[in-house]
């Protein structure tokens, strides 16, 4: 079998109109300017410091996207890491998510561990082993994932939420929270998490409004407003929390 032969490049200036990269394999792909792509494009790597758009599918197995990145096909990579912005039109496939800036994917995402410190919208599932957040989320289908880890704050919101071991915490009030609520009167930076139905085995949430919350253990800490609580094994409830109804079901 012949030796799969990868090119580097490295793009500094701007493109005028888009490079054909359909049937080429890459090894490590640089933009320091504005690169912009038709076909499915794969490489080992991809530095994005500059204006960065696929017209097809991208495969890669390490990227890091310090500019802004378009991919209007899909994302199939095995690390990415997000410091400046990224838009996927299609579905997006990454192993090891780390996001510091923002994302968009208007298909479903799946990962083994997404690492979230900005800001992530999701249009449809997002599914992953691991989902530790310190930033926004909002999940238009489900959140599903082993251990949940979110520290909210502004408004977070999932259609449903499933996972193994749940936890939602605000973040505490602080000099930057002030700051933020100065520079944008409008918007509510203490942290809330909106969503329709819970299930998990282990469930903690605060600041959360849900319809329905199912699990084993069910704790409820402060300021959420849940309508139904099913547990099987334990209930907690904070006194500043609002439950409409909790019911023990089960031996």
């Amino acid at each position: 079998m012949a030796k799969e032969v990868r090119q580097n490049r490295t793009y500094n200036g701007s493109m005028t109109g888009s490079l054909d990269v359909a049937g080429y394999l890459f090894n490590k792909v640089t933009v320091n300017g504005s690169l912009a792509v038709r076909g499915d494009m794969d490489c080992n790597g991809l530095l994005i410091n500059g204006s960065f758009s696929d017209r097809g599918t991208l495969k890669t197995k390490n990227g890091t996207v310090n500019g802004e990145a378009v991919i209007h096909g899909g994302l199939d990579s095995a690390r990415i890491k997000v410091n400046g912005q990224l838009r996927v039109d299609g579905d997006a496939r990454v192993k090891d998510l780390s996001l510091n800036g923002m994302a968009r994917v208007d298909g479903g995402l799946t990962s083994e561990r997404v690492r979230l410190r900005g800001n992530i919208d999701v249009k449809k599932d997002c599914t992953a082993e691991s989902f530790d957040s310190k930033g926004v989320f909002v999940i238009g289908g489900l959140l599903n994932s082993s251990v949940i880890r979110a520290r909210i704050y502004c408004e977070c919101s999932a259609k449903e939420i499933g996972g193994d071991k749940i936890e939602i915490k605000r973040v505490p009030w602080t000099l930057f929270n002030r700051f933020l609520s100065y520079m944008a009167p409008g918007m509510d930076f203490a942290g809330h998490l909106a969503t329709d139905t819970i299930e998990g085995d282990e469930i903690y949430v605060e600041y959360t409004s849900a319809k329905t919350i199912r699990g084993g253990s069910v704790t409820i800490g402060k300021g959420c407003d849940i309508g139904l609580v099913e547990y099987k094994n334990s209930f907690a409830q904070d006194k500043s929390s609002q439950v409409k109804e909790h019911v023990k079901t089960g031996i």
